[in-house]
């Protein structure tokens, strides 16, 4: 009798991922993954470990969403498992792509109190597109297509793929196999003409249309008919954290150095693949005007209409629907000069004040100061992530965006502890590209032990760390410019040096562009550490990111 070929899960496993395009995982080693893990560099997979499993699916996500293809993250059972599940969370609330790979205990000894054994599709459901267990090694290509459809199609998100250990090792002829094609792409749909047609009339009777730019638009490469949009009908446009570049921040029409005028004064609003969550108010008043007008756009049906009313809900692809509404709007709509020019002269005042905060006299260095010299040294050309709350918030000010897809933060979770995974996963993703992580030294904490992955795999990420003494050696001590030095300060550039890379200390403005530049030129990845005035204000503002009852006040907002 002849015997047939067999294969095992783990092989299935990894050709199956090979089939849609992947090329690089991060992971964590260990049992029941080990065999697969073997598989997959062995057929060309590389595979980056990461020292802690939330990075792992952290890492993952910003490889997706930078590349947009889909980013891997394998981990093992039981509490592996669940650490990654913040991951999964940040993910799945800012429509990220991923796949997560969870080992498992065997199907044949579920209930039994089998080693590290826990609900672990149930624990990443709330947060994922599709989490499943996969039952059989010859539906592993069924899942795994599946599992990059469910990711990418629609609106995206994580998805979650269960492996218990005996599906890994087991054999099975290779002709009793499910194959499954390979996954198509995400298909583009166009919204609904006649839909379309009322938003166009909304546009033309406007007289301070504004176009909120999301991430969603981002994601969707919707650029083009972005600035299209912008540039035929007049219309200034305000993006989120992570929708700047998808028209370039220095374009005349953005209206972000206005942002709170431009969204009180707007009486209508056109949401491009962005929503009204936290980061937009809600949609409104005060940040609002009561009876604004809204056109929405997005790819996820039920997000229409969730948080207040629409004019018009147009469902389809962020970038086809632009370019329809452009093209329905035609002629129709001319440029509002008085419009324009109130926000041209906010948008002045504040950039004068922000110069001015930059320029602030004194040795210690605020973040504006900071983030000037950071520009000036690195360029327009980085891909920026932030990571804490002060760092991150004047970030999005500071720091300029020239391309969709450039920028990563904490989103809509605000999850701390994104910096440094995201940075790994972003340079990963384009190897080629300048990334600069600036983190505060409370978020520089949480998966700080990856700046060591960053040195093992000689990743050129520039990390800076503005240490304000959030974290202090001297606890409870008050801080002034001052007496805030070294002694004050968990000195993370020590970290840096002990792992291997390239590390600078600074402690005053003149200090810091020589630091850089040096960090810069040096091979592998490199971190500077800059003492932050704890003091230092920031600009005054209409209205914050967020305000709610019991919030942490850490300064003027």
């Amino acid at each position: 009798m002849v015997q047939l070929a067999g294969i095992n899960g783990a092989r299935l496993l990894v050709r199956s991922l090979r089939e849609h395009g992947v090329e690089s995982l991060f992971s964590v080693p260990g049992d029941p993954m080990g065999p697969f893990l073997e598989e997959a560099v062995e057929a060309g997979i590389d595979n980056y470990t990461i020292r802690h499993e939330q990075a792992i699916a952290m890492a993952a996500q910003a490889y997706s969403y930078v590349s947009r293809d889909i980013g891997v993250g394998a981990v093992t059972s039981g509490p592996a498992m669940t650490n990654a599940i913040t991951g999964l969370a940040t993910a799945w609330a800012n429509c990220w792509p991923m796949l997560l790979l969870g080992g498992s205990s065997e199907l044949g000894k579920r209930g039994l109190g089998d080693f590290q054994e826990l609900p672990q599709v149930e624990s990443a459901a709330p947060y994922s597109r599709w989490a499943v267990a996969v039952d059989e090694p010859r539906r592993i290509p069924w899942f795994v297509s599946e599992a990059v459809k469910r990711a990418t199609h629609g609106r995206p998100g994580p998805v979650y793929l269960d492996l218990p250990a005996d599906v890994l090792t087991a054999s099975v002829p290779e002709s009793e196999v499910e194959q499954h094609p390979v996954a198509p792409g995400p298909p583009r749909p166009a919204a609904d003409a006649a839909l379309v047609e009322r938003a166009a009339r909304a546009l033309a009777e406007s007289e301070r249309p504004l176009v909120l730019i999301g991430k969603g638009a981002a994601w969707a490469d919707a650029g083009t008919e972005a600035r299209a949009l912008v540039e035929e009908c007049g219309i200034p446009f305000v993006p989120s954290p992570m929708g700047k570049g998808v028209v370039p921040d220095d374009h005349p029409l953005n209206a972000a150095a206005a942002r709170s005028l431009a969204l009180r004064r707007a009486d209508l609003v056109i949401l491009a693949g962005a929503r009204f969550n936290w980061t937009f108010h809600f949609g409104r008043p005060p940040r609002f005007s009561e009876d604004v007008r809204v056109v929405q756009i997005d790819i996820e049906p039920s997000e229409i209409g969730l948080v207040r009313p629409v004019e018009a809900g147009l469902v389809g692809d962020v970038g086809v629907v632009l370019s329809q509404l452009r093209e329905a709007a035609g002629g129709r709509v001319g440029r509002r000069e008085e419009w324009i020019a109130e926000l041209a002269r906010e948008r002045d005042r504040n950039a004068t004040q922000i110069a001015q905060l930059a320029e602030a006299p004194g040795a210690r260095l605020n973040l504006y100061g900071m983030y000037r010299q950071i520009n000036e040294a690195v360029g327009p050309d980085a891909v920026v992530v932030a990571d804490g709350e002060a760092t991150m918030a004047i970030s999005r000010v500071m720091q300029p965006n020239a391309r969709p897809r450039e920028r990563l933060d904490a989103g809509t979770t605000g999850c701390m502890g994104v910096g440094i995974p995201y940075a790994i996963g972003a340079q990963i993703a384009r190897p080629g590209a300048r990334v600069v992580c600036a983190m505060g030294d409370f978020a520089a904490g949480w998966n700080g032990m990856d700046i060591e992955t960053a040195v093992r795999y000689e990743l050129p990420i520039l990390f800076v760390v503005a240490n304000n003494g959030s974290v202090r050696r001297r606890p409870g001590r008050a801080l002034s410019a001052e007496d805030f030095g070294p002694d004050d300060a968990v000195r993370y550039d020590r970290v840096m040096s002990a792992f291997g890379g390239h590390a600078e200390h600074v402690e005053s403005a003149p200090e810091l562009r020589p630091a850089l530049e040096r960090a810069l030129a040096a091979q592998g990845p490199a971190l500077v550490h800059v003492l932050i005035d704890p003091q230092a204000r920031r600009k005054e503002q209409a209205f914050g990111w967020l305000r709610r009852e019991g919030r942490t006040r850490y300064g003027a907002d």
